[in-house]
């Protein structure tokens, strides 16, 4: 079960590193060249905590909710933990997305069951044990579980779902667990939880991170120079987020400049990432023909889709769900 989920975990795709996976953590060390990570820190009570390893965390307490931001990071140092706690076996540690709540069927009662739910996400990585066994295992106190995305989990889900995570660490609770989520006002029931906060990236980490996106790129050292001087300051809001800061270096690439307000800075990512997109397929053809579905047409199409799909709390989508609103 290890072997195969860190070799899952360990490999990862970006907007800004695009159709090739990279690894978090390296051959030749934790923050290698050949890994995309750079550390973060969390905060509790305003003070930086460590996240170079789950034990600084732990300290805090057992139970710990990672509460920021869209592309803050929160999901990336899940699977930074997952793979260091790996590699020391202290725990055994089990990565859960929990948008994938939203595909289970409740039991019963209507409650959601957890523990099905972490059975079956062990067993996709040949980790299926015989029931007493892994509940004696849990009784230990063996695991470490990290519940990714809590605010993915439709709302219709969420109140279920929070208490389906609070009654799992009261049955089994010499297990720590963390959760990450964007903030939200119903966190309440997680009475024995400990709400920290993700660290946004300092000026240093900024520009670490840059010169790892793409250092076969003469504008990379370009874009991280201009981190260094003045960059960073004058559009912190973008620099200090990882997802914002790959869009940024996506439309530096492009245009070796990043507009000065957000809809202008966002048209311009929006341009990169369309560009971007095609000129990695090749000689791929689109499946359907459309004379009047130009780039604007395709830019306004895409607006509607994730308007409605958003409201709709729809994250993950199969062909046919992706044509209805195609069709709406």
């Amino acid at each position: 079960y290890i072997d195969n989920a860190y070799e899952r975990y360990n490999h990862v795709k970006t907007l800004a590193t695009g159709e090739q996976p990279r690894v978090i953590i390296g051959e030749d060390g934790i923050f290698g060249k050949d890994s995309i990570y750079v550390s973060i820190s969390a905060q509790s009570k305003e003070e930086d905590v460590d996240t170079d390893t789950v034990e600084p965390l732990l300290k805090i307490s057992k139970h710990l909710v990672i509460e920021g931001t869209g592309g803050i990071g929160k999901s990336m140092l899940l699977r930074y933990l997952f793979l260091k706690t790996a590699m020391d076996g202290d725990y055994i540690p089990v990565l859960l997305t929990l948008r994938k709540i939203s595909n289970q069927t409740t039991d019963e009662a209507g409650k959601i069951d957890l523990f099905r739910l972490i059975d079956t996400c062990m067993a996709e990585f040949d980790g299926k044990l015989p029931e007493d066994q892994f509940k004696y295992s849990l009784n230990k106190g063996k695991y470490l579980f990290l519940l990714d995305g809590l605010d993915e989990v439709k709302e219709e889900l969420a109140s279920k779902t929070i208490e389906a995570i609070q009654v799992f660490c009261q049955q089994y609770p010499k297990n720590p667990c963390i959760i990450t989520s964007r903030p939200r006002q119903n966190l309440m029931p997680l009475e024995t939880f400990t709400v920290v906060q993700s660290g946004a990236l300092r000026k240093e980490q900024a520009v670490e991170l840059a010169s790892k996106l793409d250092p076969e790129d003469e504008k990379t050292d370009e874009f991280c120079r201009q981190l260094e001087e003045d960059l960073f300051e004058k559009h912190k809001d973008f620099a200090e987020n990882p997802l914002l800061l790959g869009m940024m270096f996506l439309t530096f690439r492009r245009t070796n400049s990043i507009p000065d307000h957000l809809a202008d800075f966002y048209g311009k990512t929006f341009d990169a990432l369309y560009s971007l997109h095609d000129s990695t397929k090749g000689t791929y053809q689109r499946e359907f023909h459309c004379k009047e579905l130009n780039e604007p047409s395709f830019r306004n199409l895409l607006a509607h889709f994730c308007f409605h799909s958003y409201f709709q709390e729809d994250y993950e989508f199969s062909k046919d769900s992706i044509l209805s609103y195609i069709e709406k």
